[in-house]
């Protein structure tokens, strides 16, 4: 059922459809994927040139506007005007303290009040400073403009001890201000009193602070080009945010940045453009500078899809474009192929009638046409009277093959019987070999072991698995006795009842008597051997005990002999020892 329906979809007529379609439609989708591809290279580059360019401009004004209130403090601070007034004022302040005056009763002179105007002349005039105060060299606020910070000591705020040591101006980077309940950042320098010094005396430091949302957030977010959804965000060395983010509130010095993120490149010291991932998770175009004075990063980024929104629309429309055409060239196509698939499928009923053995109808086919079609539609009318002439051929070739399928089941039949034959006899020779109390190997013409019976796993130890592909020569106790015998076996063909002595796992020697001959395929080739070892190891060990008894027996006949020959002369000396004996008793007696 599922090939039937397969076939109803891949018919001839929808495969020229599928055919015309893809090769009238594959211009339109190069043309299309070229012109969208052109048009995303070319609007990426205009937004990265463009966020570049804002971003190179950002990086300049906070430079030149770090600079300025750089050179703002500086000439606070080494004014003339002010180290002489400062001079004095402390000059007075130690005075009344020398007298017991109360202590801010310094606050009341010319001089106090003449600094304190030039302060609020100078946050008045540059409109970047929200306080300016002056520390004595103590670390104690003497004057400032919130008089209700005189006599705070400072002295172990960064703003007073590090410009005293280097001797300039210095920046406190971006902190967070309680007091003011905001992100605040610093600018102090150390005031000298040159006055019979030549090198000056540190008289104090001035200190100026900048409100960040107020001053530096309004000059970095102030753009254009970047879009709605456009954001520049300024980091310091730990990644943490400035000032506030777009979508999260009260933000400046509470947010720190993904390690994945573009301002990460900044504050490593890189500048230039990339796509990737913001901390929204968004995906975005984004330039990143560094600002070296401060070790700032700064980044200008867009989300890709407001970027890419021209070329998504132009997408669109080449989308619309294609649908079109494919439509149209479908309805064409669908013409032609009916045009062209009609006869084909009025020729495939037919070859079906003839395939069910209807050759009438293929001989009464007839289709006038002049093209390829009709040169098919006359080849399969001639195939049908063709076919019609050999179905009374083939009937006789169907005898013939019965009658040969008869006989060969008879050859089959015998051929079973002589199978089975065969397998009881190799059976029989494989229980032969597996139950001999003869050590039986074989080996390949490498002279590598081919079988082992169990007989030999017995008596060497050795198991089958462990030797098989082993040379034969592992077994000899000495390996020049596989040689020479192999080199009869070689000349004669075979080797019989020779000694030799075999090597068993544990080191025992076994003597055997071995037959080695070649091993032949049905063709005579020699294959490799077969030897049949006979264990004499008991037989020699009798021998050898019959040949130390028959030793021992020599030995005692011939003590026997010795022991005769010596006895003899013995007996007659004492013989003659005796009857000296008894002649000298004689003797005595006489």
């Amino acid at each position: 059922m599922n090939q039937e329906k397969t076939n109803r979809i891949f018919t001839i007529r929808n495969k020229l459809i599928i055919i015309f379609l893809l090769v009238s439609i594959l211009p339109f989708i190069i043309l299309g994927y070229t012109i969208y591809k052109e048009g995303e290279s070319i609007l990426r580059e205009k937004i990265f040139n463009q966020l570049s360019s804002i971003a190179d401009g950002k990086e300049k004004k906070i430079r030149n506007w770090f600079i300025e209130r750089f050179n703002d403090t500086e000439m606070v601070a080494h004014n003339k005007f002010m180290e002489i007034n400062l001079s004095k004022l402390l000059k007075i302040k130690k005075d009344y303290e020398q007298k017991g005056v109360a202590s801010l009763k310094y606050t009341e002179s010319e001089e106090y009040n003449t600094i304190t105007s030039f302060l609020n002349m100078t946050i008045s005039q540059f409109g970047v400073f929200s306080e300016i105060f002056i520390l004595d060299s103590t670390g104690h606020i003497i004057l400032s403009t919130n008089a209700n910070r005189l006599d705070i000591d400072e002295s172990n705020n960064d703003y007073f001890k590090i410009p005293i040591s280097q001797g300039e101006v210095y920046i406190k980077d971006v902190y967070y201000s309680d007091r003011l309940n905001q992100p605040i950042i610093t600018f102090s320098d150390v005031i000298y009193d040159y006055r019979g010094e030549e090198h000056g005396v540190v008289n104090g430091v001035v200190v100026a602070k900048i409100k960040v949302n107020e001053i530096l957030e309004p000059l970095v977010e102030e753009s254009l080009g970047i879009g709605k959804t456009g954001e520049e965000i300024l980091v310091n060395k730990d990644n943490i945010t400035l000032l506030n983010l777009k979508d999260f509130k009260d933000s400046a010095l509470k947010y720190k940045l993904p390690e994945e993120t573009p301002s990460t490149l900044a504050i490593a010291g890189k500048n230039g453009i990339t796509e990737g991932i913001d901390h929204t998770k968004k995906h975005v175009l984004a330039a990143y500078r560094h600002i070296p004075d401060l070790n700032w990063g700064l980044v200008v980024k867009m989300d890709i899809d407001e970027a890419y929104a021209p070329i998504y629309k132009l997408l669109k429309v080449i989308i619309i474009f294609t649908i079109t055409g494919i439509g149209i060239i479908l309805f064409l196509v669908s013409q032609v192929s009916r045009r062209v698939a009609a006869p084909l499928i009025e020729m495939k009923s037919i070859a079906r009638e003839i395939s069910h053995g209807n050759y009438q109808k293929g001989n009464d086919y007839e289709l006038k046409r002049t093209d390829e079609i009709g040169d098919l539609a006359h080849s399969i009318r001639e195939m049908s009277i063709r076919l019609n002439k050999k179905q009374s051929e083939v009937e006789n070739y169907k005898q013939e093959l019965e009658s040969k399928l008869n006989e060969i089941s008879e050859k089959n039949f015998h051929l079973e019987k002589t199978y089975h034959e065969l397998y009881k006899i190799k059976n029989h020779l494989e229980k032969i070999v597996e139950h001999s109390k003869d050590i039986i190997i074989t080996t390949d013409t490498n002279g590598n072991i081919v079988e082992f019976n169990p007989e030999a796993e017995e008596k060497l130890g050795f198991k089958k698995d462990a030797v098989i592909g082993e040379p034969a020569s592992i077994l000899y106790e000495n390996p020049t006795e596989r040689k020479e015998i192999m080199d009869i076996v070689n000349k004669f063909g075979v080797a019989r009842n020779r000694e030799v002595h075999l090597l068993s796992k544990n080191g025992d020697v076994h003597h055997v008597s071995l037959t080695i001959s070649q091993l032949k395929n049905d063709a005579g080739e020699i294959i490799g051997t077969v030897g049949i070892s006979k264990d004499i190891s008991e037989e020699r060990m009798l021998q050898f005990k019959l040949i130390q008894s028959e030793k021992m027996a020599g030995i005692g006949t011939l003590a026997s002999g010795i022991a005769h020959e010596i006895n003899n002369p013995l007996a007659g000396i004492l013989g003659m020892a005796e009857a000296i004996l008894d002649e000298n008793d004689l003797r005595k007696v006489n």
